[in-house]
């Protein structure tokens, strides 16, 4: 076919006929990129042809849909967004203007996702999926907005479990318990996620193991999928928890935890190779005069677990620092500026402070999307602690706090939660394990280089004397310490972590060798 193409168009090359048939061959024979080419050659012989614009949807399609699978999100993007421009019925435009818009929120890039769920509302103002992706988007920067995606969601379609559970969730995020139980209840009486409405209420409210509901949902395990069934479990273990069944608890952490597992995959080699290259990091000295001393972020590091959201909604009680909460921000500057790229290809680590310099600009402009302006930011990605020596290099005046708890108590409330995302080892006893190993190796490493400016705190020290260690703290953040800072109930901050209710309690002790319940029935768990 590719041939007889060639032939006529050697017969008449301004023929858009032959340039049309060699991309259709090329097509077919999955040479999409050179199909394309031949394809945009006939249109510009033809421009109102319509069965050229037919097979340039399908191309473009085929070709954003390729990149996309692929996660290579800025060739997906491209050819998205000529798809665009040769659609002409509505429809299709809202799916492929949606399609971009969920390219750009994978990519972190809200204010452009934003522009484009707001694009598909103009043209389909009752578009569920973009109301509760423009929901989820504004959580982060105004949850009063967000929380008004979700109610117009909700008003268009009443029976929506994953706008309702979204609402609930932000009620929960902002301590509005009563209306956060109100929203689960309503969920609760729909078919749609109900082992994950379940999993969240039991956040809120307090169910007997003996009750309508609670005995409902047991009996509907066995009928439910694998993710609303792994939810429902989690929410089962905490119940019996709190009715100190730690024989039952433990049975539904262990099949939840299985069941999770089944869908991550958690690469320790990857884990592992991520320490040794960021070790490489050499430290640059910079002079006390530079205007790299400008900025003083907070960055809180430490296992999931270990106390971090605790500390970081103590040191956001105070007035003129934002806590941004377990935001991807610098990970995400490292590879926009390529400080990732090169620790990997340099054998001994050194970056030009050029670079540095523009890992801080990309850093600073997603802060300053989310602080509203507030003069100092905490970033508690535990996740951070892989990336210390270049946090350094990047702001030379940051305070970096390690937080860390007894080890047995950290492991167990990992192996009991189940996370939003980024925490893919939580879900194996073995891998664990693993992750705290590297951790440890991490923590050692930096605290042997860059022993004044970090800051470690041990979670037990903060509960059982929680003024003087905070006091102490602060003189290392420079903020000036009031009593008022430990009344963390107070505290009226987001928090969308899996600590987002426990952390609006006042300081107690409650979890301080919780594991030795679970001793008899997690033994391989703890070290």
């Amino acid at each position: 076919m590719e041939f007889k193409a060639n032939s006529l168009i050697q017969l008449d090359k301004e023929d858009p006929d032959g340039w049309i048939a060699l991309a259709i061959a090329q097509r077919n024979n999955n040479k999409l990129d050179s199909s394309l080419k031949n394809f945009i050659k006939a249109k510009d012989l033809d421009n109102n042809n319509v069965e050229i614009d037919k097979n340039l949807k399908e191309i473009y399609t085929q070709l954003g849909k390729k990149h996309l699978d692929n996660k290579e999100f800025d060739l997906a993007e491209k050819y998205y967004l000529k798809l665009l421009d040769v659609l002409s019925n509505d429809n299709d435009k809202v799916e492929c203007i949606f399609t971009i818009a969920q390219i750009y929120t994978q990519t972190s890039n809200y204010l452009k996702a934003k522009e484009y769920y707001k694009k598909v509302l103009q043209i389909n103002p009752n578009n569920i999926g973009s109301l509760i992706n423009l929901g989820v988007i504004e959580k982060k920067i105004n949850i009063e907005a967000s929380n008004e995606y979700f109610k117009r969601a909700i008003r268009i379609d009443p029976s929506s479990a994953l706008a309702i559970n979204n609402l609930a969730n932000n009620y929960t995020d902002q301590g509005d318990i009563e209306n956060a139980k109100e929203m689960y209840n309503k969920g609760s009486k729909l078919k749609d996620y109900q082992g994950i409405t379940f999993k969240h209420y039991t956040n809120v409210e307090k169910f007997l193991s003996n009750s309508k509901y609670v005995r409902k949902i047991i009996s509907e395990l066995k009928s439910m999928d694998e993710m609303n069934r792994y939810h429902a479990e989690f929410g089962l273990a905490s119940i019996y928890e709190k009715e100190e069944n730690y024989s039952m608890a433990s049975k539904y952490l262990i099949s939840a935890n299985k069941l999770k597992l089944k869908e991550i995959k958690f690469d320790r080699e990857v884990y592992d190779q991520l320490r040794l290259i960021n070790n490489k990091v050499k430290k640059i000295e910079y002079n006390n005069d530079s205007s790299d001393f400008n900025d003083s972020p907070i960055f809180i590091v430490g296992m999931p677990r270990s106390g971090t959201t605790l500390l970081e909604h103590i040191i956001s009680n105070t007035k003129d620092i934002y806590g941004a909460g377990e935001v991807p921000f610098f990970l995400e500057a490292m590879h926009s500026s390529k400080v990732l790229s090169l620790l990997i290809s340099k054998e001994e680590g050194e970056i030009d402070r050029e670079i540095w310099s523009l890992n801080k600009d990309i850093y600073k402009s997603k802060m300053l999307e989310i602080s509203k302006d507030k003069s100092r930011t905490i970033d508690k990605n535990w996740i951070n602690f892989f990336y210390i020596g270049s946090i350094i290099n990047t702001f030379p005046k940051a305070k970096i706090i390690n937080i860390e708890r007894n080890v047995n108590d950290n492991l167990l409330s990992i192996f009991q939660r189940l996370f939003p995302h980024g925490v893919q080892f939580s879900y194996s006893i073995e891998d664990i394990h693993f992750a705290y190993s590297v951790y440890l190796k991490s923590m050692k490493n930096w605290n042997k280089i860059y022993k004044d400016e970090i800051y470690n705190i041990k979670y037990e020290n903060i509960i059982n004397n929680p003024k003087k260690e905070i006091e102490e703290l602060f003189q290392f953040l420079d903020i000036p310490f009031n009593d008022q800072v430990l009344d963390t109930q107070k505290n009226k901050r987001i928090v969308s972590t899996a600590s987002n209710t426990q952390v609006r309690n006042k300081i107690n002790s409650s979890s301080i060798n919780k594991w030795k319940n679970y001793k008899p029935y997690l033994e391989e768990l703890f070290l």
